[in-house]
């Protein structure tokens, strides 16, 4: 039998265009494994290359009370992989599960060819004998300042329990420390949904003022001795040792390299604090003593020599300037006559100094070198060998790189090329040789041919594409990289035309072309059919669809395989259309209708909770009722269509319940808790506020004036907002459209702004320009390699800005990274990195000086900005999708990145994070958000925490049925998230979010609710007075050391700085964080700013000073430059 397929006509009486009857169908399977129907009574057959799989699965026991298990136990046959309701398993096994509920396991197995099979097996999970019951005693009930208790808790007919709101064992016990008498709650909940609590109070009492006392022994030390110090508390709930945390009653073992004094403090429950002192002497017990000597004192040139040295009455010592042990040893190698010298110094800043040289004899004689090449002539593209040696040598290059003594290296030249070896001696004499490397036909021009064989196939086929090229150092083939010389098989979809290019040394380039034609086998077919095709509410029907002369498939608008089956459970009568395409584009179409039977009257719902008030940390319990209803869902999240939930919000928040009918009807009831006095908890947001237009771009300028524009035809409309007047005034239009184009600041503060808007969706721009916030003008600047939608700015450690991706036109990509720099108005294309990446990419400058390309592809890469470029992989994020309109931030050189996804599937909750400062970094998953979301944007805080704000939760690109309004805040020090107040408008798609100066958040926008904004002030802003800046620079350079006047230096905890926002489409292209050294200094702090471009690319900055209390200041603008 050939590997062509072939057919089998059926008897008419038995099979039409769009059904058969499923027991004959499988019956026919069986017989003839590896055969399809494609209509007409035409089964559509190929060799049975594979056996049809086979897949049961059982439980032990079918049936268990609420809190038990069941074991399955599954087999397949002729099978290749398996899964058990869509986890991969082995294809023969077992498992223990434990339902809360009713649950069908169903396990699936595909064979060699693709073909599936399944079996399923349902656990019943009936109710306990009653409602369940909690208890929770605290032993003891009463504790002082510091102390602890333990909670016991128990319950029957319990499924689950929380303890004040966080999940716990139904039966366990805990030791809490309270620092204020507190309440615990626990809450037991049964199968059915209903709870039962149980509270028990832990009072703490006040047992007076704290105290303090602080030792040290001994309270004299040597130089490099040390000391213990002992410290003690009463009534203490906290404690540092000279500003650090410390238990409240310990001990450390100290050795002050000078006379030094320990403060510690004790703090109590009211915030009242006892301090005491000690202090440690260190005395120098003698003038400082240095020697050293070196084994053996005389080597020839490549031998080496042992150091030994010792000091006495001595803090620090080095060697030559380099920092070493006070007594140690080191063995060198020096190419000359080395003098080393060891000075060491005593506590009082006393020194002495000891030295030892090692003399190096040279060889027998002068260096001598000598080079041949092998062979000396090579064709375009071809390799020689270069090998090299020397005498009395002791270091060398090769065309000015060091090379070894002696040695070999295997060079492919472009053109006809002299190596010069130059060995230098001990005494710095140096000898020389040199050897050519011709490289032939680089002379001639190039040629090149290109054939297919055969040059017309049928669809589905294939063709082999042969090139050849002379006196050529580089080829493509339709633009891609391919040797000079070389074959390739393809196998289009449609008629296609390659273009071979060969290119020589001397950059000439000549093309030849081979066509490909695809021709249709006949008109395309489709059928499909439903079995069943009537079912009740909640059940389901197996959709089976083949096609013929097809390449392509989609059902109801999505795409599948060509000939697939598919199980559905649709909740109201619904029409399944399965359309096919050839080669030709010509379509056809079969459809199939499930009718579901069931009541059609809108469902009788209703909610309250219980309380409606509930204090921060408190906790209301949410029922919900239904009549007539098929399914619900509770502020988006499915949920029974009865029931009950224990919520404990952070802020108030409103609670929506959805009950769906089985004919389509929907109906909703609200029910709200409020949290009272929560703004220092939740944070809060204002007022909604009236815009101009939707922000769809937005940026900081660095007079702290807001620039945004909208979306598409009004893309050319900028806009400025003043934060402090919340007024609006006009600017100049930019040069042309400058919707979804890529944006970044420059060192100088100006806003380059690259690609934008054609006016037809996909389609971009190859202008750019610049806006001057200083003159409040719009420059043009030269024009790109093609059009660029959709591209990102990053600006580079030398002030620089990189270009990548977009889109050219027709939805094209872009795939040429560049450069454009701003000194000369030019162009730098990347063109060895050429690489087809997402919209938007989420780019970063890596503490390496390399850009990180963070998603939101799975692939994560670094790009090398020198030379032509380079992309280096560096590996996967560790979620399984996309982060498709995810976003992300960078802080201190590591990177975060949450959500997105959410196209074909819902969102995703979870965040992973990776640290570039690391040997080798690696993505790790951090704590996930409590809700899922794309179209989210990521804001980094003054405290280094990060708020997560918008975006929707459901299916979809931009879903406003499923908005997200609780915002959410990620702290960097615990990798957990907290939900803070919620938003009042949906912000999805073009929605946006800026770090304003003084501390607050904006969030503007969205495609789908238009032209408003809300303003969220973190709790920061609600805890007490701000750290005020009395004078600040206006610009510094790296490393410098420069002052910050302020009256609370004694306060400050952290300085951090954030670079201006410039965001756009979930991804701000500009804001960075970093963490700045600072002491304190007389006036305010010391602060030393970030070494070099790759912590800190030029430009500005807001500066904020943190206190204990984590309240920010209001930020300064601060440059930085080289």
């Amino acid at each position: 039998m050939s590997s062509q397929y072939y057919s089998q006509k059926l008897d008419p009486a038995v099979s039409n265009r769009c059904t058969l009857h499923r027991w004959l169908y499988k019956q026919l399977r069986t017989l003839l494994p590896a055969c399809w129907l494609i209509g007409m009574g035409v089964l559509l057959c190929a060799p049975a290359l594979a056996q049809a799989p086979a897949a049961g699965i059982r439980a032990n026991p079918t049936s268990i009370e609420s809190g038990g298990s069941s074991t399955l136990t599954w087999t397949t046959f002729n099978c290749v992989s398996a899964d058990l309701n869509g986890t991969p398993v082995a294809l023969n096994g077992s498992q223990l599960v434990s339902p809360t509920a009713t649950t069908t396991y169903r396990i699936t197995c595909r064979n060699s060819a693709g073909a599936t099979d399944w079996g399923q097996v349902k656990v019943t999970v009936t109710a306990s004998s009653g409602a369940p019951t909690a208890a929770i005693s605290a032993n003891p009930t009463s504790i002082t300042t510091g102390g602890s208790s333990t909670l016991t808790w128990a319950s029957t007919n319990a499924v689950s329990a929380t303890l004040n709101g966080a999940s716990v064992p139904v039966n366990g016990s805990q030791t809490v420390s309270p620092t204020a008498t507190t309440t615990y709650t626990f809450i037991a909940t049964g199968s059915s949904g209903t709870t039962a609590s149980a509270q028990a109070n832990v009072t703490v009492a006040a047992s007076g003022a704290p105290t303090a006392a602080i030792s040290a022994s001994p309270t004299s030390i040597s130089p490099g001795g040390s000391s213990t110090l002992t410290w003690t508390s009463t009534n203490a709930v906290s404690a540092t040792l000279n500003g650090a945390s410390v238990p409240v009653n310990g001990s450390q073992a100290v050795s002050p390299t000078a006379t030094t004094t320990y403060t510690f403090v004790a703090t109590g429950s009211s915030g009242t604090t006892a301090s005491a002192q000690r202090t440690v002497t260190v005395s120098a017990s003698g003038p400082p003593a240095a020697g050293i000597k070196a084994n053996p004192t005389s080597i020839v040139s490549g031998g080496s020599s042992t150091l030994t040295w010792n000091t006495l009455n001595c803090v620090s010592a080095d060697l030559n300037g380099t920092m070493v042990a006070l007594n140690g040893s080191q063995v060198v190698s020096p190419t000359a006559t080395t003098t080393y010298r060891i000075t060491c110094r005593n506590s009082a800043g006393a020194t002495d100094w000891g030295q030892a040289t090692v003399t190096v004899t040279g060889g027998s004689g002068a260096p001598t070198a000598a080079i041949s090449a092998n062979p000396t002539s090579i064709a375009p593209g071809g390799s020689s060998t270069l090998t090299w040696t020397s005498t009395n040598a002791v270091s060398a290059t090769l065309n000015g790189a060091s090379v070894p003594i002696n040695g070999s290296q295997t060079v492919s030249p472009t053109a006809t090329t002299t190596y010069t070896f130059i060995a230098t001696g001990s005494s710095g004499t140096t000898a020389s040789a040199q050897a050519n490397v011709t490289v032939t036909g680089g002379s001639g021009a190039p040629t090149a041919a290109i054939s297919a064989n055969p040059t017309s196939i049928a669809s589905g086929g294939s063709s082999t594409l042969t090139w050849t090229s002379t006196n050529a150092v580089s080829a493509t083939l339709n633009g891609a990289s391919v040797s000079v010389n070389g074959s390739q098989t393809v196998s289009p979809t449609a008629t296609t035309t390659y273009t071979f290019g060969a290119t020589n040394a001397a950059g000439v380039t000549t093309s030849a072309q081979a066509t490909v034609i695809v021709n249709s086998s006949g008109p395309p077919a489709a059928g499909i059919r439903a079995t069943p095709t009537s079912i009740a509410t909640g059940d389901s029907s197996t959709l089976t669809w083949t096609t013929f002369n097809c390449v392509s498939a989609d059902l109801n608008g999505t795409t599948v395989p060509l000939n697939e089956s598919q199980v559905v459970s649709p909740t109201v009568t619904t029409t399944y259309r399965i359309t096919c395409r050839n080669s030709a584009g010509a379509t056809d179409w079969g459809q199939v209708t499930v009718t579901v039977t069931g009541g059609s009257n809108p469902p009788i719902i209703g909610i309250s909770a219980n309380p409606t008030s509930i204090a921060p940390g408190g906790s209301s319990t949410v029922t919900w009722t239904s009549n007539g209803a098929v399914s619900a869902t509770l502020n988006g999240a499915s949920v029974p269509v009865n029931g009950s939930q224990t919520v404990s919000p952070t802020a108030t928040t409103t609670y929506n319940f959805i009950a769906t009918s089985s004919g389509g009807t929907t109906v909703s009831a609200l029910t709200t808790v409020t949290v009272t006095g929560a703004a220092a908890v939740t944070g809060q947001w204002g007022p909604v506020q009236t815009w101009p237009f939707m922000a769809a771009h937005a940026h900081l300028l660095p007079n702290g004036s807001v620039l945004f524009w909208p979306s598409f035809g009004n893309g050319n409309n900028p806009i400025l907002w003043n934060p402090v007047t919340n007024s609006f005034s006009t600017p100049p239009k930019a040069q042309f459209n400058i919707f979804c184009s890529g944006h970044s600041f420059l060192q100088d503060g100006r806003l380059f702004v690259a690609g934008g808007h054609a006016g037809i969706q996909s389609d971009g721009l190859i202008s750019s320009t610049v806006y001057d916030p200083g003159l409040n003008t719009w420059t043009q600047m030269s024009n790109m390699n093609a059009p660029r939608w959709y591209p990102t700015n990053t600006t580079l450690p030398n002030g620089d800005v990189l270009v990548v991706s977009g889109y050219t036109t027709n939805a094209n990509y872009n795939t040429l990274p560049q450069i454009w720099r701003p000194a000369t108005n030019t162009w730098l294309g990347l063109n060895s990195a050429q690489l087809m990446q997402p919209l938007y990419p989420m780019m970063f400058v890596a503490p390496n000086g390399k850009v990180f390309a963070a998603g939101p592809d799975r692939i994560t890469r670094y790009l090398t900005t020198s030379g032509t470029g380079a992309w280096t992989t560096i590996g996967n994020i560790n979620y399984s999708g996309t982060r498709d309109y995810g976003s992300a931030v960078i802080f201190d050189g590591k990177v975060l990145i949450a959500g997105g996804d959410g196209h074909a599937g819902p969102a995703t909750n979870t965040a992973e994070m990776i640290d570039l400062t690391a040997t080798n970094p690696t993505w790790q998953f951090t704590s996930p958000m409590s809700i899922a979301r794309r179209q989210l944007n990521l804001t980094l805080l003054p405290d280094g925490r990060v708020l997560a704000s918008g975006g929707s939760g459901g299916f979809g690109f931009d879903n406003k049925n499923s908005p997200v309004y609780p915002t959410e805040m990620w702290d960097p020090a615990t990798g957990n998230w907290t939900t803070m107040d919620s938003i009042s408008v949906y912000r999805g798609y073009h929605s946006t979010a800026l770090l304003l100066p003084d501390g607050r958040v904006l969030s503007a926008g969205g495609e789908q609710t238009g032209a408003s904004a809300e303003i969220y002030s973190p709790p920061y802003l609600f805890k007490g007075a701000r750290p005020t800046i009395t004078s600040a620079p206006s610009s510094v350079k790296y490393g410098q050391t420069f002052l910050i006047g302020t009256p609370n230096a004694a306060n400050i905890t952290q300085v951090t700085w954030i670079r201006l926002g410039s965001v756009t489409h979930a991804f701000d292209q500009n804001q960075r964080l970093n963490h700045l050294q600072f002491v304190q200094a007389t006036g305010g702090l010391n602060i030393t700013a970030p070494a070099n471009g790759n912590l800190a690319p030029p430009g500005h900055y807001m500066l904020f000073l943190v206190n204990g209390n984590g309240v920010p200041s209001i930020a300064r603008i601060i440059q930085i430059t080289p």
